[in-house]
């Protein structure tokens, strides 16, 4: 039998037990359909009640602070109804990290007076807008899952001074503003949401290859097809020379590809 869920093979197939969680790429929605499936269907059950039993033990003793096993068999956290008033008034930190979760579930976005989370080393697939909800989090810790957007909610969370999302193949926003810290990210949706945003058209390609292999003529072919595209030797290419090819896409605006040909 496997030592841990199946649907973490699935979702993370290079994860092995022992060695830690691996970066995330992108999972397929039909493979996160899958992972659904075997959550709902027996697939680390056995774990998932003992979480929402250890959520039970701990509203009914009022503690401020929970942390889950770290044993990777966890897929989905079912937040009995008895403990939402525990969660949302008394609970400041929750530790689900080191697991296999695949979602967070509405009633935890409910957990407004929680200041530090640390859902790391999960296989979430992203986060609801509702997160920002939970606007007295100071520390938040969504390291190594599969998490492809932030959401743009995240603007609201003006508390967080720690902020960890690495390891994610996060795509929205850009790396170049998220490796630079929380205070950039709200930033990003503030801006995207006062200014609106608009779809990048513009694709740089580099064609390289020897000299008077017939780079420039395969350039010339693609942007004017209805002419001669073979290069002159008095012609050829000295440097770097860069032109624009517009390329047309049906029902869909122009895309401008940036051509950069190299002697």
């Amino acid at each position: 039998t496997l030592s841990k869920s199946f649907s973490i093979f699935v979702s993370k197939a290079s994860n092995l037990w022992g060695v830690g969680n691996v970066t995330g790429q992108p999972v397929h929605l039909e493979d996160q359909k899958l992972c659904r499936l075997l959550k709902d269907n027996g697939d680390g059950k056995k774990e998932n009640k003992e979480l929402s039993q250890q959520l039970i033990n701990a509203s009914s003793k009022n503690l401020e602070e929970i942390e889950s096993r770290h044993q990777r068999r966890i897929t989905a956290i079912n937040i009995p109804p008895n403990v939402m008033d525990w969660g949302s008034t008394i609970l400041t930190k929750l530790d689900l990290s080191s697991n296999g979760i695949f979602e967070l579930p509405d009633g935890l976005y409910e957990f407004a007076n929680l200041t530090h989370l640390n859902v790391s080393r999960n296989c979430l697939f992203g986060l609801s807008h509702k997160l920002g909800n939970l606007t007295n989090l100071e520390n938040l810790d969504i390291n190594t899952n599969l998490i492809t957007e932030l959401p743009d909610s995240i603007e609201k969370l003006d508390k967080i001074t720690e902020f960890e999302c690495h390891e994610n193949p996060i795509t929205k926003p850009p790396s170049a503003v998220w490796s630079r810290g929380i205070a950039n990210v709200r930033n990003f949706f503030k801006d995207m949401r006062k200014s609106g945003t608009e779809k990048n058209v513009d694709l740089k390609v580099l064609v390289l290859g020897l000299s008077e292999a017939g780079k420039t003529s395969l350039i010339n072919g693609l942007i004017k097809p209805d002419k001669e595209a073979l290069t002159r030797v008095g012609d050829r290419t000295i440097g770097i020379e860069k032109r624009t090819w517009v390329m047309s896409r049906p029902q869909k605006k122009a895309a401008n590809l940036l051509l950069h040909d190299f002697a």
